[in-house]
């Protein structure tokens, strides 16, 4: 897992779970809503921290 966001899924609020990559063991232990709220996982790939110039 790369993060968490707040985001929209059409017009209704969700929780994303932001990823390196999806995976089929990976949507195994992620909940499909938490507290009434869907969550949705994103694809991001790497994040990293940019140079400092």
């Amino acid at each position: 897992m790369v993060g968490t966001a707040i985001g929209l899924r059409g017009s209704q609020g969700c929780i994303k779970v932001l990823v390196v990559k999806q995976g089929s063991d990976l949507a195994a232990r992620i909940p499909a809503s938490l507290d009434g709220h869907p969550v949705v996982v994103e694809s991001v790939g790497e994040v990293r921290a940019l140079e400092e110039h």
